[in-house]
Formats: structure tokens, C-alpha cells, sequence
């Protein structure tokens, strides 16, 4: 079936092979014109020209001019240099010289150029910096370095207690007398200050730690960065070198729970390199949603396929303000994430990681033991009437060895299974080329048999500095991942062996597999011998940037990426066999083995372009424009083909099968699986401050879809935000130990297009081979099978954002508290219909739901000599509502409601009032049915003296509330951290194996030993039954628990090993330490973990390193 594009941007071949290399041939053209392109420029600062207007200025705006209208950076100290004082302009357009020599005359500053570099440095009588005149002295020399190991230009270096000190170089060297047995301190605007104590050396490296609460943060937003004093949009940055440093993960999304208030990572099982759900700011639509968007350096991506080590940012767009630039997608919210860059350093720099860890299942879940076992069971029996089946006997004879005493749900699991994390990275600089070269491999063998997990990424990233003006970057990721997991998935065998009583054998005394259960068979056989399934993906990322700067902060900017997934799926059925005790053949499983090869191909491309341009006007008024246009294709298409009676367990190959072949689409409904999308945008922002002090962003974005039929494809997207920093205005000059004190306010409209599908207003026709019959015979043929609305557009959002910022003494104590109100219009739903119309009803722009919810950040860090301290919390809740329904008022959809002006969904049943304690209970009761002592009671709600759906009520309305707290402790070269995230005032439904005895199943739990009986009346279960089960198993509250929960995410203790020790191997950078992951859950819900389900989460210790040299 060939598929015409509704909006064609690229033509695309057949095979992804062409599309690939025709976008890269392009690619390295554009580089190798770049390459032979290079040349050197270099001019004489003295000589550059620059123009004021103004008669007088300070000394600070005349630095600034220096900077604007040249290449060059002043470097300062501000203790030192007064910025305030104003000086007399004689003319208009003069060299830098001579303006300088005029702001300096008379003055105990002097000047001096080195390269790009003007240096301002204290003089003493001699004109030369200040020096130690003292006979107990000594010159030091040394570097100061960050944490990328490039060198810090114009850092600090002072001797302690006195006023005598340098600045750093333009290679961050520095040179300075000293008294001996001196203390230096280094500082450097946006790092955290050191002290060195000299001793007996001569010569010092330091490496300046990022201060991550310095005011001046620059945050990555939409298309560039800002600084986070600037912003008045609400986004939430996740400190990455704390985060995702040192964990025994394998995945990026776990990571990050906890640490931003209103994002919500929930991670629901343990399988080997399963992810986490993202959600920011609660359920504002109705019915599915298209989620987070995920832009990995800027293009769509998967987040499946990033090493950790590899993130340099994370930020996480909440509001219109902030999200609006990317229009269509972003009303779900938005995750920016920034890959590191390659950077320059004096030599190239080798950073190598590793750690190694243990993992076991965290059981949240148990089960009685056979004594137990058997004494429930016969008090079931006997509730229903019948004569204990064990009795004395039964205990007696498991005493004696004649049954088994088994644990299938724990002994369905492997303990002490092995995770490993491994990646390498050689960032330096050769001539105009700065590059960095990543390799990692992640490898998590799961607890469940037949569940591993395997990645390895190749990161290449170079920069071409091709002209003085002209910056061009080639940045790569090929990723392979295999995945390996049982036939039959990674949650059905754990299901099943929950249902067996341990009474049953799992292996005959000959080792041999025993029959199991005749609810469930023998899982523990099945996971090990039934198969498995074996997925392998190849993942392709490739962006090539060109960024050309005609005049100083004027940037244009070209990209073109591309993304490519292929996936290869072998389902492998085997059949396998259960004994007796014998050694004979009881049972023969899977009777036909089988094959099925599942291949799925998915290609991306983007071009954009964007130009961004920054200027002032008085030196008070500062403006910065961005403008762009993208256009993006999609494609995706699969197909899969199955053989029988494969004859070798280990060979996957379709061809050594039966002639019983069959084959068709990829996907799950057996629809042609070949679709591709289209998508148009053009964006604008605008920027604006007054002195720092009053902030103005408006932002617009057009964005055209292909997946909407003409006149309805183009979505308009605007947002205006606003931000007034209070702690900048004069009558808060004496409030020195005020820090930030800033209000923010934005309003905007976002898009949601994605959640419709590909074709939802086109009249695609399906295919059945066997559909009409002609001649007495079945034939083919093409037939309508579903209903379109070709008006349907798109969902938007109309989000209002009000954000306060506090902070003090240096930003070591800071608050920020954000409500947000998102009214999403348009909301697409497919009606019910009457069974006459034929088809499913289309979708149509129906609904309306508000979403309100408030956020709260509070942060704490200080330091104190040799040691360091910080706690973070968060907290966030949301609540919705629905506005407009159709035609309805109430929705009741399986055992929830959803009312008209009340919230989306709610948890609907009976209002349990207790167990019923006698017959005489019960005939004084409205009518229950078929109830006896011990079954629930329900409230008659209408007070009709009959129990029925009209009693059903709303059972919870509590508002949950997500919550994180961060700490992190250091004492010399030691540091500890802790990462914990829970929720309060939520609920779980304890149902089915996890909460009823021997329902379905042949088990019970701890919780039934305190079953109703005649001798226990203020029990906390019902009486226990295998026959009357229909009331008790309706949904009511008394099955409505208490689900609040804290977990321990990670603690991590580490050792950095002294540089005095590692200088003398030539290792820049080591670190020690031991990591606990998934450490314990603390809940008062008595069933699985309150996020999780039948594969339980494993804990891990590991140990590892950080090596830098």
C-alpha cells in the first residue's frame, strides 16, 4: 500500500539505507567545505574601535561597550575594580586605549592585554602587582582548572587574612609570593570558593567545583539559554552532576524522580532495563495523552538511548512561557535535554567510570507458608459447608515430610543477579578542532530468568572552528540495544505462580519438573523453558549545526539531523515437559514450537534554521530577538512472518521451519503498518529587561500538520510572561542579605496533536483476504471500517502560571512556590453512538477539563571549613475538573465515575460499613443478596432498604500529593547523599490475588490469617470462601487502602582521593564509592509496591569509580 503525505517536505526512497546516506553526504559536504575553509584572524586590541554616546558613563558601562563591540573579555576583580564611578567622554569613537587610559588615570588600577584578554589588575608603588617582601617566603605557581579540566581565566587567587593577590591567566596559570605555610583562597564568579593550604609545595593544581545556587545559573530553554535570574517562565533544572551521577541504573528517567517539584517519575516494574513513566503536572486531558516531549539536543528522541554520563542539563519546560516555542507538542509539558559538547583543554583529558553492583527483588508481596496454608483452606471448606480437607492429618503429615512447604512467588526469582555500568569518554583540541568521543556499556542481568538487558552507545562529537565568525559541530549517537525476555513476557509467569499453594512440588525428587497446578501449571518451568523473546534495536542520531556570527550577538544557525530505529524482534515458542514422579512424561507444554520475526523501521528527519540577535539601548534596555522555521518528517512501517515446528532450540531461523507460514503488518491490530506524519512551524521570541530589574518574553509559534485535513492544519501558539525583580530596586539596596525576591507571572495556549493518530481524517479502507463470497467461495476485498470528522483540530491548552522566587544569603536558603492553571479546549473524544450507526463513532472536539495545582521548592545549603551540608524538598499536587461532557453529565466507565464539574475518573462503589456480625445483622440491613455472617456490609445510600447500583457512591476524593527530599553532606574529601520521593494521601484498590484468598487460586496471604470467624469478630478480613465470592469481590472501600509511601531511592557514600596523591601518577580526578539503589520502600499498603506490580523492583548495592586523567 503506497501512502501519499498529506504535507510532503521530503521525499523519501524505500529503504532508510538512501535516506541516511543522502542526508550525510550532505552532511560531510557542508563539513569539508568548513574544514578547508579555516584561517586564522587575529587583530591588535589597542587599535579596535569602538563608539559611546553617551558624554559620561562608569566605568562598568564602558566594560561592558568593550565587550559588545569587540571579541575581547574584560577580566576583573570586583573588589578591586570600582564599577560605579563615572568618567568624562571627549569624543565619540576612539581606540579602547585610550578610553582606558583615561578611566585608569590617576588610579591604582592598571591594564594590560594578553590575546582576547584585557586584564585590570591592582598596582603598587612600582606599578606591579603587590608582593611579599618578607625574608620567609616563596613563589608559587600553579593552575586553576573547572571541572571539565579547562582552564579558568581571571579566577582569584589571594592570600588569606591579607588584601595581597593575583588573577589567572588567559591559561588559567597564575604566579605569587607567598609567606610559607600560606593559605590561598581561589574564587571565581559562579564556582565555589577553595581554601589551599600551601605547605612545602611549589606548585598547585586546583579544580574549582560549579556553584550550583549561584544567582547567575544559565538555565537551557527553547532554542538557547538564559540566565535563570532572568527568567519568567516556570522551569525546573535538575542538578546533573548530583542526579545522574554514580548510579546503578540503566536508564536515564529513574534518575529523576524527586528532584523537580510537578515532574512525576513513577517506575512500576523490575525488569532488566525497563524505564520509568514521566509526567509533569498531573492528568489535564481526557483519554490518552501524547505526553512529555523529549528533545535530546534539540530534535525528538528517545530517552531510552542516553547514558547518563553523557547529560550535561536537564531542563523541564511547566508552563506556556517556557513550552510555547515548540507549539503543538508542548501541552504536556516539555523535557530539554542537553548532551555534553566536546570543549577544549590544555591536553586531551580521559574520563573512564564503572561500577558493579548486586541486585535482589524487593518483596513487597508474600504468601502463607503450608501450615498456614492448609488451616485456611480447611476453615474456606468449612465456611461453604464441606468437611476440612488437611485437618490434623495434613499437619501432621507435612511434619513428616509428605509435602511441600514452597515459596513459588519467590522461587520463581533469581537473587544476586549482576548490573554493570561502563563509559569512557577523550575530550580534547587539535588545531581548530575541539572533539569528544564517548563509548558505554550498560549490562543488567534481571531477576526473572530469561530477562537481560544489553546497550552499547558510541557518542562522537566534534566542533570546527572554521572562521573567526563561523562554528560548525557534527554531533553523533549510534545506540544497540538487546533485550532479552520469557515467552509469555515478564509478568504473566509471576501472576501465575502467585496462584499455587506450597503444598505443590516444583520439581519431583528426581530434579525433574513436576505437573505444578491445575490453575496454573508450573510457571517456574515455563519461565526457564517455554521460550523467549529477543529485541534488538539500532538507533542512529546524527545533527550537523552550522552557527555563523556576522557581528557580535548575532547568530545564525542551520541544522539538519536525522534519527533512524530499527528493530528486530524473534519470538521464540518451545515446547518443554512436566514429570511425574517417576520420571515419566506427564505433561507435554507448547505442543507446536515456533517462530515469529518481527521487524520495525523508523526514520526522523528535521531541518531548522533560527537566527537570534542581542542589543541595548541606554545601557538599561536590553533586548533579545529569536526567529525560526523548522520542518520535520516521520515514517514508520513493519512487518512480521512466523514458521512452525522449529527443530533446533538454539537456531532462529525462519527458513529451518515447517511449511506453515504466515506473515502480515507489525502492529497490533493487524493493520497495514506503514504511516508517516509531516510537520511545518514557524517561532518567534522576544526578550526584554529593564536593568535587570523588569523582564518581558513573548513567544509565538505556527505549527502545521499533516494529520489534520486542509483548512484545519495550522495551529497558532502565542504565550506572554512577565518578571519583576524586587530585590533589584533601590529601596531594597540596604536588604544586602537579600539574594533574589522575584514575581513571575505568563499566560499562553499550547497544541496537543499527537494523541490522534496518524490519519484521523483520512478514509483509509481495510483489507480482508476472505470477506465476500462469490461462487460458493470466500474472496478479498477492501471495506470501510471506521467513521471520520474531517473538521477535528487540535487540543489546546490555555495555561496561566504565577511563580514567586525567594532566596538569601547567597542563595543558600531559596524558596520558590509556582500555582498554574491549565484549561485545556477541544478536547478530542469519541462520542458513544447507537448500534444502528455501524462503526465507531469519530473523534470530534468535544470536551473541556481544567487542571489547577500548586508547586513548592525549599533548598538549604551552607558550608562551614571542611565541611559541606544541603537539603532539598519539593512538593507538588494537582487537581481537575471536568467542564464540558457532550450530550452527558455522568460518566461511569469500569468502577469509576466522572461528573460534570467534578474531577476526571473518580473511584466508584459501595461505602463499606464493616462485617456483618450476625443473621440478626443481616435481616435488620437493607437487602444485600446472598450475604452471610462475616461478608461486607454496604451503606444503603437512598435508604430504599435494597442494595443496588444506585447506592454506588465516589469512595475517595483526596487530593494526592508528590513529594522529594534531596541531602547531601561532605567533610573533607567524604560525601554523602541521600535521594528519597514518596506520595501522600493516595489510595490503591487491593483486589484479585493480591488481597483475596483463594480467589481463582489455590493461596492465601498473611493479611487472611485474621479472617471473620464466629470466635473472631473484630477481624480485618471477611470470612474466608471458595464459593461465595460474588459480594465480597464487588468494588467497594473496604478494599480502598491507604497506599502513601516514601521510598528510599539512593544513598551513596564516597571517597575523593587527595590531588597531592594523585599528581604523582598523573591522574587529575578520583573518586571512590559505594551506591544502594532502590533501597527500601516505607508503606503501610499491604500488597505490591504502591507503584509497582508483579515484577518487584530490585535493590542494588554497587561499587565503583570516577577516573579522570
Amino acid at each position: 500500500m503506497k501512502i501519499k503525505t498529506l504535507l510532503p517536505l521530503f521525499i523519501v526512497q524505500n529503504r532508510h539505507i538512501k535516506e541516511y546516506f543522502r542526508i550525510m553526504r550532505i552532511s560531510l559536504f557542508m563539513l569539508f567545505v568548513c574544514v578547508f575553509q579555516m584561517v586564522a584572524v587575529n587583530t591588535e586590541a589597542q587599535n579596535a574601535i569602538i563608539k559611546l554616546d553617551e558624554e559620561v558613563i562608569s566605568v562598568g558601562q564602558l566594560i561592558n561597550q568593550i565587550e559588545k563591540q569587540t571579541d575581547y573579555l574584560v577580566v576583573f576583580r570586583n573588589r578591586e575594580v570600582d564599577t560605579e564611578r563615572t568618567i568624562a567622554i571627549h569624543k565619540k569613537s576612539g581606540k579602547i586605549i585610550s578610553y582606558l587610559e583615561d578611566a585608569f588615570k590617576d588610579t591604582d588600577i592598571a591594564y594590560e592585554f594578553d590575546n582576547k584578554y584585557i586584564l585590570l589588575l591592582k598596582k603598587n608603588k612600582t606599578n606591579k602587582p603587590a608582593v611579599i617582601t618578607q625574608q620567609s617566603s616563596k613563589n608559587i605557581t600553579g593552575i586553576v582548572i573547572d571541572p571539565n579540566g579547562e582552564a579558568v581565566i581571571g579566577a582569584n587567587v589571594s592570600i588569606k587574612g591579607t588584601t595581597i593577590g593575583t588573577i589567572t591567566d588567559m591559561d588559567g596559570k597564575f604566579s605569587l609570593d607567598i609567606p610559607n605555610n600560606a593559605t590561598l583562597l581561589i574564587s571565581y564568579i559562579g564556582y565555589i570558593p577553595q581554601e589551599i593550604r600551601i605547605g612545602n609545595q611549589n606548585t598547585v593544581k586546583i579544580n574549582l567545583k560549579e556553584d550550583t545556587q549561584a544567582i547567575d545559573e544559565v538555565v537551557v530553554v527553547g532554542f538557547g539559554t538564559q540566565k535563570k535570574i532572568n527568567l519568567t517562565g516556570s522551569i525546573g533544572t535538575v542538578k546533573t552532576e548530583e542526579v545522574l551521577k554514580s548510579r546503578p541504573v540503566t536508564n536515564v528517567q529513574e534518575l529523576l524522580a524527586g528532584t523537580v517539584p510537578g515532574l512525576v517519575i513513577s517506575k512500576g516494574s523490575g525488569a532488566a532495563g525497563s524505564g520509568a513513566n514521566i509526567n509533569i503536572r498531573g492528568t489535564s486531558t481526557i483519554g490518552n495523552s501524547s505526553g512529555v516531549l523529549i528533545l535530546i539536543d534539540g530534535i525528538p528522541g528517545n530517552i531510552y538511548t542516553l547514558n547518563p554520563n553523557d547529560i550535561e542539563s536537564i531542563s523541564v519546560l511547566k508552563d506556556a512561557a517556557s513550552a510555547s516555542i515548540y507549539g503543538s507538542r508542548a501541552a504536556n509539558g516539555v523535557m530539554l535535554i542537553t548532551t555534553k559538547t566536546a570543549k577544549a583543554s590544555e591536553r586531551p583529558v580521559v574520563e573512564f567510570s564503572t561500577n558493579i553492583g548486586i541486585q535482589s527483588p524487593q518483596f513487597k508481596l508474600d504468601f502463607v507458608g503450608a501450615e498456614d496454608y492448609m488451616k485456611l483452606y480447611d476453615e474456606a471448606m468449612m465456611n461453604d459447608g464441606k468437611d476440612a480437607y488437611y485437618g490434623e492429618q495434613g499437619i501432621q503429615d507435612l511434619k513428616a515430610g509428605k509435602y511441600a512447604d514452597n515459596q513459588w512467588y519467590k522461587e520463581i526469582y533469581k537473587k544476586n543477579t549482576v548490573i554493570n555500568n561502563t563509559h569512557v569518554a577523550l575530550s580534547g583540541k587539535e588545531k581548530s578542532i575541539t572533539y569528544r568521543v564517548a563509548i558505554s556499556n550498560d549490562y543488567q542481568d534481571g531477576t526473572l530468568p530469561n530477562n537481560t538487558y544489553n546497550r552499547l552507545i558510541i557518542k562522537p562529537d566534534l566542533q570546527f572552528q572554521v572562521l573567526k565568525n563561523l562554528k560548525a559541530r557534527l554531533n553523533m549517537q549510534y545506540t544497540q540495544t538487546n533485550i532479552k525476555t520469557p515467552s509469555g513476557g515478564v509478568e504473566g509467569w509471576q501472576s501465575q505462580s502467585s496462584r499455587i499453594s506450597p503444598i505443590t512440588p516444583i520439581k519431583e525428587k528426581n530434579g525433574l519438573y513436576a505437573v505444578g497446578s491445575p490453575l496454573a501449571g508450573n510457571p517456574i518451568a515455563g519461565v526457564n523453558e517455554a521460550g523467549y523473546s529477543k529485541e534488538r534495536h539500532k538507533e542512529m542520531l546524527a545533527i550537523f549545526d552550522v552557527i555563523y556570527t556576522p557581528i557580535k550577538d548575532w547568530n545564525i544557525k542551520a541544522n539538519i539531523s536525522t534519527y533512524t530505529h530499527d528493530q528486530t524482534t524473534k519470538n521464540r515458542s518451545k515446547t518443554y515437559y512436566l514429570y511425574d514422579a517417576d520420571g515419566n512424561i506427564a505433561k507435554t507444554e507448547n505442543l507446536i514450537s515456533s517462530l515469529k520475526d518481527i521487524n520495525t523501521y523508523n526514520f526522523r528527519t528535521q531541518l531548522q534554521f533560527t537566527s537570534d540577535y542581542a542589543f541595548s539601548i541606554s545601557n538599561d534596555h536590553h533586548f533579545k530577538v529569536l526567529g525560526g522555521y523548522s520542518q520535520e518528517y516521520y515514517r514508520a512501517d513493519g512487518f512480521w512472518a512466523s514458521r512452525d515446528n522449529m527443530p533446533f532450540d538454539d537456531i532462529d531461523v525462519l527458513g529451518v521451519g515447517s511449511s506453515n507460514k504466515q506473515n502480515g503488518s507489525a502492529d497490533n491490530d493487524n493493520n497495514e503498518y506503514a504511516k508517516d506524519v509531516a510537520i511545518q512551524s514557524w517561532f518567534a521570541r522576544v526578550n526584554y529587561d529593564y536593568n535587570g530589574k523588569y523582564l518581558f518574553e513573548a513567544n509565538i509559534r505556527a505549527d502545521g500538520s499533516s494529520r489534520f485535513a486542509k483548512g484545519h492544519r495550522w495551529g497558532i501558539f502565542p504565550s506572554f510572561s512577565a518578571g519583576w525583580n524586587i530585590n533589584r530596586e533601590e529601596f531594597m539596596r540596604d536588604a544586602t542579605w537579600l539574594s533574589e525576591l522575584k514575581l513571575r507571572a505568563s499566560w499562553g495556549t499550547l497544541g496537543d496533536a499527537e494523541k490522534v493518530g496518524y490519519y484521523p481524517t483520512a478514509q483509509v479502507l481495510a483489507y480482508d483476504p476472505k470477506i465476500y463470497a462469490f461462487n460458493n467461495s470466500l474472496v478479498g476485498g477492501a471495506y470501510n471500517n471506521i467513521a471520520i470528522n474531517k473538521n477535528i483540530t487540535w487540543e489546546t491548552s490555555q495555561l496561566t502560571n504565577i511563580g514567586f522566587d525567594f532566596g538569601v544569603i547567597d542563595q543558600k536558603i531559596k524558596l520558590s512556590i509556582d500555582y498554574f492553571n491549565n484549561l485545556r479546549k477541544d478536547i478530542l473524544y469519541t462520542p458513544p453512538v447507537p448500534t444502528e450507526f455501524g462503526l465507531t463513532a469519530p473523534l470530534s472536539n468535544l470536551l473541556k477539563m481544567r487542571n489547577q495545582g500548586m508547586e513548592f521548592l525549599a533548598a538549604y545549603n551552607d558550608q562551614s571549613g571542611d565541611f559541606s551540608w544541603g537539603i532539598s524538598t519539593n512538593a507538588s499536587f494537582s487537581k481537575n475538573k471536568v467542564l464540558e461532557m457532550g450530550e452527558s453529565d455522568k460518566w461511569i466507565e469500569n468502577n469509576t465515575v466522572t461528573y460534570l464539574n467534578d474531577r476526571y475518573q473518580l473511584p466508584y462503589g459501595y461505602e463499606a460499613e464493616g462485617l456483618f456480625q450476625s443473621v440478626d445483622d443481616i435481616k435488620n440491613h437493607a437487602s444485600q443478596g446472598n450475604v452471610l455472617p462475616g461478608n461486607i456490609k454496604f451503606k444503603d445510600q437512598n435508604g430504599d432498604k435494597i442494595i443496588d447500583g444506585n447506592d454506588r457512591v465516589v469512595l475517595n476524593r483526596k487530593i494526592p500529593i508528590n513529594y522529594g527530599i534531596n541531602l547531601q553532606f561532605g567533610y573533607k574529601d567524604f560525601d554523602f547523599s541521600a535521594n528519597m520521593y514518596g506520595k501522600l494521601n493516595t489510595k490503591k484498590y487491593i483486589s484479585g490475588y493480591e488481597g483475596w484468598a483463594f480467589y481463582l487460586s489455590q493461596n492465601a496471604r498473611p493479611m487472611h490469617l485474621d479472617a471473620w470467624s464466629e470466635t473472631n469478630k473484630d477481624a480485618t478480613y471477611p470470612r474466608l470462601t471458595m464459593s461465595n465470592t460474588s459480594n465480597d469481590t464487588q468494588y467497594n472501600s473496604f478494599w480502598l487502602r491507604k497506599a502513601d509511601f516514601l521510598k528510599i531511592q539512593n544513598i551513596q557514600i564516597g571517597y575523593t582521593v587527595p590531588k597531592v596523591i594523585l599528581e604523582k601518577v598523573n591522574i587529575q580526578y578520583l573518586r571512590l564509592y559505594l551506591s544502594g539503589q532502590n533501597l527500601g520502600t516505607i508503606s503501610g499498603y499491604d500488597g505490591f509496591d504502591p507503584e509497582g506490580g508483579w515484577y518487584p523492583l530490585s535493590r542494588t548495592f554497587a561499587f565503583g569509580l570516577n577516573l579522570q586523567f
